[in-house]
């Protein structure tokens, strides 16, 4: 394919991509390729380093967003939004978000304006020095059913579509025909997106699908949630090998963190042995050697070790090879 023209932009968060990280090799390869032929070719590499908004810039915005004449009208509360989120304007919103559900910033319908009136130290105290618990908040006060379409997706790595989301929420209760609506709801509260040239859903921001995972702490009820997810993750892949090799994956990965009397030990080997197979298939050795041993694990606790003998024989060729 021959092109005359294209920009090429990528990101990525520089506190989580160290040197020793594999995008920051491929882009310095990138760099020393594009800086050796840039005479040439006239293709510069540039990187741009974006920081947070400074106080000022935030106290724009929210005078912007809150009708203001200016940014002095809302100079305490910049100055306590600045303090809690450092001018990243993710935190910034979602701050905001917190200081209207708790009534701390308010709609005037006498005076048809935003106002707040409280003190510095009353809104430092209403906002959470963690973003997390921030948007937890805001995931908790969601109706029932659309908060547990949330956590459901928090569990689910890809990007869901419609029919996945019902089948999903149908094997906790809720009705098919509710699903869509459930959705819109999740939308017009900005947890999730529609990602229309795909026809698919995801979390708008990684922040929210953190929150939404930790809705339901770890213990019994999540165990058995995530058991909830396999099954129906594993009737998928089996109903339709050719697209949903994926759901084996997620499936083998939920049922290995539950604690061992909810899941047979016999059939959590085989899904391991299964996904191991699929992994070797890809060429994904190391991926495989995790699932042969938590086949293996699996397969000594069960109870059961030679009374499939040919599974077993398998499983330890298979782990020898590796």
């Amino acid at each position: 394919i021959e092109m005359d023209n294209m920009l090429f932009i990528g990101a990525y968060r520089s506190n989580e991509v160290n040197e020793n990280h594999s995008f920051h090799q491929v882009m310095n390869e990138v760099e020393k390729v594009r800086c050796k032929d840039a005479a040439r070719d006239n293709i510069p590499v540039s990187r741009i380093d974006l920081f947070g908004l400074c106080l000022d810039d935030i106290g724009e915005f929210l005078s912007d967003t809150l009708g203001k004449d200016s940014p002095s009208e809302v100079a305490t509360l910049t100055e306590v939004i600045f303090k809690k989120t450092l001018g990243n304007i993710f935190f910034v919103k979602q701050a905001l978000e917190e200081l209207v559900r708790k009534n701390a910033v308010f709609y005037d319908t006498i005076m048809f304006s935003w106002e707040y009136n409280v003190s510095t130290v009353q809104l430092d105290n209403y906002i959470s020095d963690d973003v997390i618990d921030v948007i937890k908040s805001k995931i908790t006060g969601l109706p029932t059913e659309v908060r547990m379409l949330v956590v459901i997706m928090s569990f689910i790595p890809n990007n869901a579509n419609m029919s996945l989301m019902k089948t999903l929420l149908e094997g906790e209760g809720v009705r098919t025909t509710k699903v869509e609506k459930l959705i819109s709801v999740a939308i017009n509260n900005g947890i999730i997106l529609h990602l229309s040239e795909v026809d698919r859903y995801a979390f708008a921001h990684d922040k929210i699908r953190e929150a939404s995972y930790d809705i339901i702490p770890k213990g019994k009820q999540r165990d058995e949630l995530l058991v909830r997810i396999s099954n129906v993750l594993i009737d998928l892949a089996n109903a339709d090998k050719a697209n949903t090799e994926w759901a084996l994956f997620v499936a083998a990965d939920h049922l290995n963190s539950v604690v061992p009397e909810l899941v047979p030990r016999m059939e959590l080997a085989r899904l391991n042995f299964r996904v191991a197979k699929i992994n070797l298939a890809k060429g994904a050795t190391l991926g495989a050697n995790v699932n042969l041993n938590d086949c293996l694990t699996c397969l000594n606790h069960s109870g059961e070790k030679w009374k499939d003998y040919d599974f077993t024989l398998n499983l330890f060729n298979e782990l020898i090879a590796s």
